[in-house]
């Protein structure tokens, strides 16, 4: 009899060390249980927080330059943007030669300086001569006016030093014919070398390209 009862006791100590146990292990899973709850609330806050950091412009600055950053450019996108950027340049640059040449404007600078050169330099000294009383001599001429001075007479006047001009006249642009265009001079008063007028009458052409 006293055998079988320390067998009983000792099965009743087993039996409370057990529940002992599986009342730790229950304490522990409840534990585990709640701090996954409570790690669960973390990261339901994430959101939150992901919000409240984009409405801030410091960060959202920071995100926008993530976003732009891209990988580096490969040689035959660099190619391939030279060429693009060095077609761009060239058609730019032809339109700007395009807008700014005007070969009738050069043509015409260029005759009211080969006029200005031809009344001052030779043709009002040839017509006062030796004379000095130049109201006696223009006043003649007021009326008609001097005879017709040709673009040829323009061009090799004073052993051709305005020859150079001739380029104004005939290029790949513009043409105009030596031989029928022509300038009419008037002197004015108070007949002075700088005191005339002119009528231009020019036989010229802009060449088809």
């Amino acid at each position: 009899m006293v055998m079988i009862r320390k067998i009983v006791y000792n099965g009743g100590i087993m039996a409370a060390k057990k529940t002992q146990k599986s009342t730790k292990r229950s304490s522990q899973t409840s534990k585990s249980i709640t701090r996954s709850s409570s790690s669960g609330r973390k990261v339901s806050r994430r959101p939150e927080l992901v919000v409240k950091a984009i409405v801030d412009p410091k960060t959202r600055a920071k995100l926008a330059r993530k976003r732009m950053k891209r990988a580096p450019m490969s040689w035959r996108e660099w190619t391939l943007l030279g060429v693009i950027v060095t077609c761009v340049v060239a058609i730019l640059c032809s339109f700007a030669v395009k807008a700014s040449f005007h070969p009738e404007e050069d043509a015409e600078k260029s005759l009211e300086r080969l006029t200005s050169a031809y009344y001052t330099e030779y043709l009002y000294p040839r017509i006062m001569g030796d004379k000095t009383d130049a109201r006696a001599v223009m006043e003649q001429y007021v009326d008609t006016g001097f005879p017709l001075v040709y673009l040829r007479q323009f061009l090799t006047f004073n052993d051709q030093k305005y020859a150079g001009e001739k380029k104004y006249f005939s290029n790949e642009h513009y043409e105009c014919d030596e031989n029928t265009s022509r300038v009419h001079f008037v002197p004015v008063e108070p007949y002075g070398e700088k005191d005339y007028t002119y009528t231009a009458t020019m036989s010229c052409e802009r060449v088809e390209e």
